[in-house]
């Protein structure tokens, strides 16, 4: 299997649970708050679904909803275990507020949370065909824009089998439909409801299925291709632009995309990974060679026995543990498939708008390779790329957590990301109206 499992982002919607009851009940529905630790706090959202030993939490700090969190239920409280070692917290019942450990006790880390005023977006699940398979996916529209025919997000899929239950995908349905836009998710080929292989899946037949995607989701919201953005990261890089060209689409915002082929991209992973382990000098050499056989061998398979002969000659060196070593063919099926699959071409035909956001510190599609590539190429077809850096953020976008300045921090997505999207979106489809 091909190495980039990292994908990107994706969304999704806010939970659907009915309204809070009454004092002194156990609370249902969605509740939004803080968790504070201190003096700084970081934003939270939590849905009590009725009867249920669990709740669901958003963490857009994190870029994560509908995450599972162990829930007690006792008569006048609530104990819930909160994700990231935040701890246990004890909520007691009684008002519109729910509160644990009392203000006077700064070094514990505190949850507050308060009944949510917004009202969730109406959804409305839609299954489509694609290829040979039928896809399952869900319009969430802001429920104060059921009767209008407001702007479109279809969020894609990275490598990973994600579903409209993945936390990282549910969140960008949640996020968006906030700031009024209307978001459709799908569970990706062969994953969740859909049906077809996702382990087999070509990029070719990934792109088909993001077109089917934005077709089924344009007709069923009504809105036309110059209202629609896709949204996606990483493998979504090369499913872009040709789904935005067969559905006339002209905005995408995109996380950590390839702006190369995957065999150029995955030579240059491989040769940072033999480096940060040490490997120099002659070793280095060798590994590269082989590195170059092994693709090489996926073009031509009577290259593969060579190329397994080469790692038995080097089976004593400390690189071979680092380099891909197939069993056979098949191992090298998705590279054959797909490995060529170059996005030039279709950057430089794409003429509309995107916004590309790198971590600067993302070794699976590194941006010093790719971000100015892209922005090159799109620039030549007659379109603008934004691009931005974001320093100490990984291919997710995300920041690392740990002690900043002696107080706990999440780990996150890079501060302004979110807030980038939002402004990008909202210029883009403003200066439409």
């Amino acid at each position: 299997m091909h190495r980039l499992t990292l994908v990107g982002c994706c969304l999704v919607a806010s939970l659907t649970q009915s309204p809070g009851v009454a004092h002194g009940s156990q609370p249902e529905g969605r509740w939004i708050g803080t968790v504070q630790f201190r003096g700084a706090s970081w934003p939270i959202c939590a849905e009590f679904p009725a009867e249920q030993d669990h709740a669901l939490l958003g963490l857009p700090t994190l870029g994560m909803s509908h995450l599972s969190a162990p829930l007690e239920r006792g008569d006048d409280s609530l104990t819930i275990t909160l994700p990231f070692g935040l701890g246990i917290h004890t909520l007691p019942l009684g008002g519109d507020v729910l509160s644990s450990s009392p203000d006077e006790e700064p070094d514990r880390v505190r949850i507050v949370l308060e009944r949510d005023k917004v009202s969730p977006p109406e959804e409305q699940v839609i299954r489509f065909e694609s290829d040979d398979a039928q896809l399952v996916g869900t319009l969430y529209t802001p429920a104060l824009d059921a009767a209008a025919a407001g702007p479109l997000v279809v969020c894609g899929h990275g490598a990973a089998p994600f579903h409209r239950g993945t936390p990282e995908y549910r969140f960008w349905a949640e996020f968006l439909t906030r700031s009024g836009f209307r978001v459709f998710l799908y569970d990706k080929r062969g994953v969740g409801e859909s049906g077809g292989n996702h382990d087999t899946a070509t990029l070719e037949q990934l792109t088909r299925d993001l077109i089917a995607a934005t077709t089924v989701a344009r007709n069923a919201a009504g809105v036309a291709p110059d209202r629609i953005a896709l949204l996606g990261g990483s493998q979504f890089g090369w499913l872009a632009f040709p789904a935005a060209r067969a559905a006339g689409v002209n905005t995408l915002v995109l996380s950590g995309a390839p702006a190369v082929d995957p065999i150029t991209l995955e030579t240059r992973v491989l040769y940072e990974v033999y480096t940060e382990n040490g490997v120099q000098g002659a070793d280095l050499a060798d590994a590269m060679a082989y590195t170059r056989a092994y693709f090489a061998a996926a073009r031509d398979p009577r290259f593969i026995r060579p190329l397994l002969d080469m790692a038995e000659q080097h089976r004593g060196s400390g690189w071979i543990t680092l380099a891909p070593i197939p069993a056979g063919s098949s191992d090298l099926a998705w590279w054959t498939t797909n490995g060529g699959c170059d996005p030039a071409v279709e950057m430089r035909s794409f003429g509309g708008e995107v916004l590309a956001v790198y971590g600067a510190n993302d070794q699976t599609v590194p941006p010093d390779m790719n971000a100015h590539r892209l922005e090159q190429l799109v620039a030549a077809g007659g379109g603008h790329a934004q691009i931005w850096i974001a320093p100490g953020a990984d291919h997710r976008v995300e920041a690392p957590g740990g002690m900043i300045e002696g107080r706990f921090q999440f780990p996150r997505l890079a501060p302004g990301y979110l807030d980038r999207v939002e402004a990008f979106l909202n210029q883009r489809f403003n200066a439409a109206d």
